[in-house]
C-alpha cells in the first residue's frame, strides 16, 4: 500500500493526473473506459441522460469530451434500463470480456464508502442496485438546489469485489472532513462499516491525500510515509508521452549488434 501525502487539493490532484497519464502511457490501457464510480438513477423514471445532474452529463462535460476516446469505448451503467439488475449483470460481463480493470480510481464520502458502497455493504459485493444512505442523499441535495424531493434514492454501482478485482486502486481523500475515513482505511482493521479499508487487503493500493485528510493519523504514520515520497514522486516524474514511449518501446527491440 501505497500513502501519498500532498501539501493541499491541487498538489494532489496534479500528482493524481500525472501517475494516471503515465500509467496510461506505459500500458497503453486507454483502449476501453469504464466508468466506475457509480451513477446516480431513481428507481422509475430516472435521471435522463442529458440531465444536468446525471452522472452521464457529468462524466461528459467533466472528463470524456476532453480527452481523446471514442464513445463506443466508454461504458456508463444506464439508470433508465427497463431491468436494473440486468443491467448490472451485463457490466459484469463487459469488464470480464475486456481483460478485466487495469486501474481503478475513485473517490470516498466521509463515512468512508467508495463508489456508492455504503456502510454495511458486503465486501465482496458485485455492480448492483444499491439504496442510498440519508447522509449521501443529504450529501447530493447540493446538486438539487437543496431539495431532497428531487435527489434519487437508488444507484446503480460497481460492488467492493468488482474493485478489489481491479489491478490497481487509487483512492482520492481531501479535506479535514475525511480525515477520519482516512485513518479507518489505513490505519484501523478492515471493517464492511468502512467499505474503503477493505483495500488493505489489495495487493496494489495508492491512497492520494491532502495534509488535511491526515489530522487523525500517527504522527509516526504521516512521517514515514512522507519519508517514502522521494520514491513514489519517481512514478510521476519524468511525465512521460505516447511519442516518447514508443519510441523508447522501438529501440528495446532493435536486435544486438555484436
Amino acid at each position: 500500500m501505497k500513502l501519498i501525502i500532498l501539501e493541499n487539493y491541487s498538489q494532489a490532484s496534479e500528482w493524481a493526473a500525472k501517475y494516471i497519464r503515465n500509467r496510461i502511457v506505459h500500458a497503453l490501457l486507454w483502449v476501453i473506459l469504464f466508468q466506475l464510480a457509480s451513477v446516480l438513477c431513481v428507481l422509475l423514471p430516472g435521471l435522463p441522460r442529458d440531465h444536468p445532474e446525471s452522472y452521464h452529463s457529468f462524466m461528459w462535460n467533466n472528463f470524456f469530451k476532453h480527452i481523446d476516446i471514442s464513445p463506443e469505448n466508454v461504458h456508463i451503467l444506464d439508470g433508465n434500463a427497463p431491468d436494473l439488475q440486468a443491467e448490472c449483470d451485463a457490466f459484469e460481463e463487459k469488464i470480464k470480456a475486456a481483460g478485466g480493470i487495469e486501474l481503478f480510481v475513485g473517490g470516498i464520502g466521509p463515512d468512508g464508502h467508495i463508489a456508492f458502497n455504503e456502510p454495511g455493504s458486503s465486501l465482496v459485493s458485485r455492480t448492483r442496485v444499491k439504496t442510498l444512505a440519508m447522509d449521501t442523499i443529504l450529501a447530493n441535495a447540493r446538486f438539487f438546489d437543496g431539495d431532497l424531493s428531487k435527489v434519487p434514492t437508488m444507484a446503480l454501482t460497481v460492488g467492493v469485489g468488482t474493485v478489489m478485482d481491479a489491478r490497481e486502486v487509487m483512492i482520492l481523500i481531501t479535506g479535514a472532513h475525511k480525515a477520519f475515513a482516512l485513518y479507518k482505511a489505513i490505519e484501523d482493521g478492515v471493517n464492511h462499516m468502512w467499505t474503503v479499508s477493505a483495500f488493505q487487503q489489495h495487493p496494489n493500493t495508492v491512497f492520494v491525500c491532502d495534509e488535511d485528510a491526515t489530522l487523525e493519523l500517527k504522527v509516526k504514520t504521516v512521517k514515514y510515509f512522507k519519508g517514502l515520497m522521494m520514491v513514489h514522486n519517481k512514478l510521476v516524474e519524468p511525465l512521460y508521452s505516447m511519442k516518447e514511449m514508443g519510441a523508447e518501446r522501438s529501440q528495446s527491440k532493435k536486435p544486438y549488434s555484436d
